[in-house]
């Protein structure tokens, strides 16, 4: 500025600083929300660089005081560490030089330029070990608490024609780390260049604790040598922040804080910084009406079927059903739902206007227990596809009508009735539905189900060798059979010594979820009790007692084929459960009858010789380890032994034709003596 009288002037000079205002933003969880719901407001702060405003240097490290020799994170190194690494190289603390030639600084940063001076750094010692070997320095916590900007300082001397690696990490808890600088090869070509610094923004740990781990990797040789001194940190202090209207919001001076509007509202958020500038910036949270409780209706079932529910919404949205009260599982949009159930259910129904839903509205399912139905089967395991079996349902409630399906090769004949007949032509499992309405006008059903087991016929072929015999010679009979490998039944057995409580004893033999045999209570004196069923090899049972007074006794058993296969007791308390029982194989045995039994060496082997005087027709029955049988047959034919001929001796002189006479057999063969050597018939 010049000011002037006319004939005389002056001048002076006048700065002005200008700081910079912050840069807002803010992300909402979502601008649109339900009544009595909250959103996540997201602030976004950024100061942009300049002003007049200095950092303040809340943290120093000159290495000053620091003992020669490795830290170890004791007060002597201010608290930094590298005992982490127990291998070579090693950070050490020294001044003039490192020991090495044609590496490492020469002298300290601090002190003033020139060889020889006392000041102290830290250098990583690469002297010996291999490359690509390296060592940790690790500070102590670092309070940040009273900054909004951080930035990391330090000086560091990379001289070394294999220099390695300088890495600095740093850490808010000391064991997850983030990488914010890194550099490798040679910085400075002299152990005299000046030393060079380097800074890092670790803003993102300001207003708490952090941890800096300085990482030296060695190079390709012992001229790795490098060096870091004079560590700082400095920053600015937080910028105060203010949200309006704060009624609503949850932490009014925080950055991020969660709004809760009743209604819809346009919130602010002012922002000072630490010089003073202020801004604003501000979202509107649109707050969508809730709708009002449906009213619902629950549903009575009987046994296991079809409920249906209902709901009328309040409103003109949609009502929406789920499987519980969080609404985690969306079963049916619509106001009636229809759905299987099995026992007791409880279903929610909200009404949603497209954003919001209702609060939820139970409607409750009542199952009420159906009269059980039982299912037999004149035959469960069969031999062949063309044997007929009866099913046959029953139950305590006359009421009942059934309806009969079967898996595929079930061959149903009838599907409805107490008593439907059925062809099976493999392995099928029937399920009969039983249904009734009871007196309150529910409608009743349960249902069962019951296997059969089909088992192939053995593949048999009778053979005689030779099937045509002289009278007096022998023939051996064959049959080969060939089977189809299956699981086989197996009878189970359950016995039972009970203490002299018996009224408190109930027990089950459970394949999977059936349950195939069960008993008790037996009356109020001790008693032996054993039952059985037919199950197929391989199977996994579980056995499981109980005793309702909780002091049982007694002994148990679990046999197949006559071994023991689980047992237990004899005392089991409230009870006993033992999983995976697995029903042994019988022996695969394949059994030969042969019939009639006259001329053979044995009528009960698969080939028994024959030595007869009459031709014979054999019938062979061959039984399955299954139980399944085929027959076949074969003949052996015996001719009878034909009579000596009766020849007349003649002679003759010279050569010439002669007459040989013989008398017998009609079918004479003539030999000259050489054993097939046939002249004449």
């Amino acid at each position: 500025v010049v000011g002037t009288d006319g004939f005389c002037t002056a001048e002076t000079e006048v700065s002005i600083l200008v700081n910079p205002k912050p840069v807002l933003s803010i992300t909402p969880g979502s601008s649109l929300i339900c009544a009595g719901d909250s959103t996540l407001l997201d602030l976004s702060i950024t100061i942009p660089s300049g002003g007049a405003l200095l950092p303040s240097v809340v943290y120093t490290e000159d290495l000053e005081s620091w003992s020669f020799g490795n830290p170890n994170g004791t007060a002597s190194y201010n608290g930094w560490d590298n005992s982490n690494n127990t291998t070579t190289p090693d950070w050490t603390v020294d001044n003039n030089g490192t020991g090495s030639g044609g590496t490492g600084p020469d002298f300290d940063h601090t002190l003033p330029a020139g060889p020889n001076n006392g000041g102290r750094y830290v250098y990583l010692e690469t002297s010996g070990p291999a490359a690509g070997n390296f060592d940790e320095l690790t500070s102590p916590a670092i309070d940040l608490s009273t900054l909004g900007t951080a930035e990391v300082s330090f000086w560091y001397h990379m001289f070394g024609g294999t220099m390695g690696t300088l890495e600095l990490e740093v850490s808010s808890d000391g064991t997850t780390w983030n990488s914010v600088f890194s550099i490798s090869g040679q910085q400075q070509t002299s152990d005299l260049d000046p030393w060079l610094e380097a800074t890092a923004d670790i803003s993102a740990y300001a207003g708490g604790n952090v941890f800096l781990r300085f990482t030296g990797t060695t190079g390709g040789s012992f001229q790795s040598d490098m060096a870091i001194d004079d560590i700082s940190i400095a920053g600015l202090p937080p910028a105060t922040v203010s949200w309006s209207p704060a009624a609503t919001v949850s932490s009014p001076t925080s950055e991020d804080t969660y709004v809760s509007p009743t209604a819809t509202e346009l919130y602010t958020v002012t922002v000072t910084t630490p010089a003073g500038c202020v801004d604003s910036a501000s979202i509107l949270i649109s707050v969508l009406p809730v709708p009002l409780a449906p009213t619902t209706t629950g549903f009575t079932v009987c046994g296991a079927g079809f409920a249906t529910v209902q709901a009328v919404p309040q409103g003109s949205g949609s009502i929406q059903w789920y499987d519980t009260p969080t609404l985690d599982n969306l079963l049916f949009t619509g106001t009636v739902f229809s759905t299987s159930v099995n026992g007791d259910t409880t279903f929610y129904a909200v009404e949603n206007n497209g954003a919001c839903n209702s609060p939820a509205v139970a409607a409750a399912v009542t199952a009420i227990p159906a009269t059980p139905v039982m299912v037999s089967i004149d035959q469960q395991f069969l031999c062949g596809a063309t044997t007929p079996v009866t099913l046959t349902a029953t139950s305590t409630e006359p009421g009942y009508s059934y309806s009969w399906t079967s898996t595929t090769g079930g061959g149903l004949i009838q599907t409805t009735g107490a008593s439907v007949q059925a062809i099976p032509t493999q392995s099928a499992t029937y399920t009969v539905m039983g249904f009734y309405l009871d007196p309150g006008n529910n409608l009743c059903q349960t249902t069962e189900t019951i296997q059969v087991f089909v088992n192939a016929l053995p593949a048999i072929t009778a053979s005689a060798s030779p099937s045509t015999i002289c009278d007096g010679s022998t023939s051996q009979l064959n049959v080969d059979v060939s089977l189809i490998a299956a699981p086989l039944p197996v009878w189970v057995s359950v016995s039972l010594a009970t203490d002299a409580f018996p009224g408190e004893i109930t027990w089950e033999l459970r394949d999977g979820g059936t349950v195939v045999l069960n008993g008790g209570p037996y009356g109020s004196s001790s008693t032996t009790f054993i039952d059985s069923v037919q199950v197929l090899d391989g199977t996994s049972l579980d056995f499981q007692i109980f005793d309702s007074f909780g002091d049982g006794g007694g002994t148990w058993s679990v046999s197949a084929g006559g071994s023991t296969i689980a047992n237990g007791g004899p005392a089991y308390g409230p009870g006993q459960t033992v999983t995976g029982i697995i029903v042994p194989a019988p022996p695969a045995t394949v059994t030969y009858l042969w019939t009639p039994s006259t001329n053979l060496s044995s009528d009960t082997i698969q080939n028994p010789v024959f030595t007869g005087s009459a031709t014979t027709s054999y019938s062979v029955l061959v039984t399955s380890p299954a139980g399944c049988t085929s027959t076949d047959n074969v003949t052996v034919t015996v001719l009878p032994v034909p009579s000596a001929p009766i020849a007349s001796d003649t002679s003759r002189c010279g050569p010439g034709i002669i007459d040989l006479t013989a008398t017998g057999d009609p079918n004479l063969v003539w030999l000259d003596g050489v054993p097939g050597n046939v002249i004449g018939t």
